[in-house]
């Protein structure tokens, strides 16, 4: 069985076989001239993709992700790629939510990239589709080296993710099937990705997969860890009914009901994660000291990056705002930001007090970042206006 037929045995659709085919075929066929190694990864690679059908069509509803090693990258030949690889995925057409992935390392970096959980999962699952093995040269992952800022940065990623998710139709209730299909697959995703950010800290290795990290939180487990003092057999049981929608993605689900309780599994995870990082559970993430202790706040290439884009648009951020971002912590406040928008969003579709002050506080967090105008309007429109301001700032500052 040669390595992209393993991808049988999770019976996926013969189209991401051609998909991962085509991928390949282009990668050898401009990096012809060098030593190449590709490495199939993320969900595909785990067997956990998520796609169904309608109307006999295709619908994908997770990425397909790659790493390709090279001898030394040449910025033509990378242009290439992203220009070959860009009319591949728009050739493939399966639904807003699939894209086509990848990450290209010289060889001379692989052994030395940051032990991160992404890395570990790599190196465990990953399909080696080329003709030198990735894999091997990727640096063993554990629990005594991991990185655990990176890794607490998790929850910055999946807030922002639910943020973007949200399709104005869904404040008007006028969402469409697919529309409400996709966010709902959104949430379940990012419910899932729970499991990356808090099963290592009371598990006794790494473990890969959303299902494996899921099975290990049973009632056993509750009942003896200190992540049993902040979830419930409830919390467990919606997480598992996540990975059963991934599995049968046309499940009709309530998308409203989702929110509220991937928000409540976050809201639980971040006083589990001050809990087993010595933090003062009424201390906000937004807080200098907390915020440097959980994230990876100040590495250096980051802040450099970080500055050369912030000064080629200092008329939209303000002086003063460039500074701040440049000096100050920043991820600890994009989290906040976000929580607070997504609480203001799930308490106006439960009609519910809090909205308005909800979106009070996200404005104060949101000052801190950036620039911005007052805004007027209903409860919807501030929303939605303040959402456009942070992906602005988003944009400029890679704060995500």
């Amino acid at each position: 069985m040669t390595n992209i037929n393993i991808l049988n045995q999770y019976a996926y659709p013969k189209e991401i076989s051609t998909v991962v085919e085509q991928f390949v075929d282009i990668v050898n066929d401009i990096f012809s001239k060098q030593k190449i190694g590709i490495l199939l990864v993320g969900s595909a690679a785990r067997g956990e993709l998520c796609w169904g059908y309608i109307s006999n069509k295709l619908e994908m509803y997770s990425d397909i992700e790659f790493l390709i090693a090279i001898d030394y990258k040449n910025s033509q030949l990378l242009g290439d790629l992203k220009q070959r690889i860009s009319e591949l995925d728009a050739r493939s057409a399966y639904g807003e939510a699939f894209h086509i992935d990848y990450t290209v390392i010289p060889w001379s970096k692989v052994k030395k990239v940051e032990k991160k959980f992404f890395v570990f999962e790599s190196k465990q699952c990953g399909i080696e589709l080329g003709k030198q093995s990735v894999r091997d040269s990727l640096p063993i992952v554990n629990r005594s080296n991991l990185n655990w800022k990176e890794l607490n940065e998790v929850v910055l990623h999946r807030m922002n993710s639910i943020l973007y998710a949200i399709p104005v139709s869904l404040f008007e209730s006028k969402m469409t099937a697919i529309e409400s299909r996709t966010f709902a697959l959104n949430l379940a995703k990012n419910s899932l990705d729970l499991t990356t950010w808090l099963h290592p800290y009371e598990s006794d290795k790494l473990t890969a997969g959303f299902t494996a990290r899921t099975e290990s939180w049973d009632k056993d487990f509750l009942k003896k860890s200190q992540f049993g003092h902040y979830f419930s057999e409830e919390d467990i049981k919606y997480i598992k009914s996540c990975l059963d929608l991934r599995k049968q993605p046309s499940s009709d689900v309530d998308v409203v009901f989702m929110l509220g309780q991937t928000l409540r599994l976050y809201t639980k995870g971040i006083s589990y994660c001050k809990a087993m990082n010595e933090i003062d559970g009424n201390r906000a993430l937004c807080k200098a000291g907390v915020s440097i202790k959980l994230f990876d706040e100040y590495r250096f290439r980051q802040r450099v990056s970080l500055a050369i884009s912030l000064l080629a648009n200092i008329s939209k951020t303000g002086l003063i705002k460039c500074l701040r971002n440049l000096i100050c912590v920043r991820k600890g406040i994009a989290v906040c930001f976000c929580l607070e928008m997504l609480h203001a969003v799930d308490s106006h579709l439960k009609g519910i007090r809090g909205c308005q002050s909800h979106l009070k506080i996200a404005q104060v967090e949101l000052s801190k970042l950036t620039r911005y105008k007052e805004v007027d309007g209903g409860e919807v429109q501030i929303w939605l206006k303040l959402r456009d301001y942070f992906e602005k700032y988003q944009v400029i500052s890679h704060n995500y």
